[in-house]
C-alpha cells in the first residue's frame, strides 16, 4: 500500500464540524418591537440570519452577518438609504 493510500484511523479520522442555529422569530408590530430594538438583539445574539419587514409603503429585508448589518433593501431602496427609510416606520 503506497503511503499515500493508507486507511484512516480513529486518530487520523476528520472531526466532525458542528453548527449551531439559533432562531429567532418574531411576528408583530414596530410599536412593539422597535427596529433598532430588533438590530440590537442581532447584535448582542452576534445573530447572522434575515430580517423581513412588511408595511403597505414597501418591503424589505436586512441581512446580518455575526450581529454586523450587511445588507438592507427596501422596496427599491438599498442599504442607507433603505435603512433611513426603514428607522422612520
Amino acid at each position: 500500500m503506497s503511503p499515500d493510500c493508507r486507511p484512516v484511523t480513529p486518530s487520523r479520522a476528520p472531526r466532525p464540524r458542528v453548527f449551531m442555529e439559533a432562531r429567532i422569530s418574531l411576528n408583530g408590530q414596530l410599536s412593539e418591537y422597535p427596529l433598532l430594538t430588533l438590530f440590537e438583539i442581532f447584535d448582542h445574539k452576534r445573530a447572522t440570519g434575515r430580517l423581513d419587514i412588511t408595511c403597505q409603503e414597501a418591503s424589505g429585508s436586512f441581512y446580518f452577518h455575526s450581529g454586523e448589518l450587511k445588507i438592507a433593501t427596501m422596496g427599491k431602496m438599498k442599504d442607507s438609504e433603505a435603512l433611513e427609510f426603514a428607522k422612520n416606520l
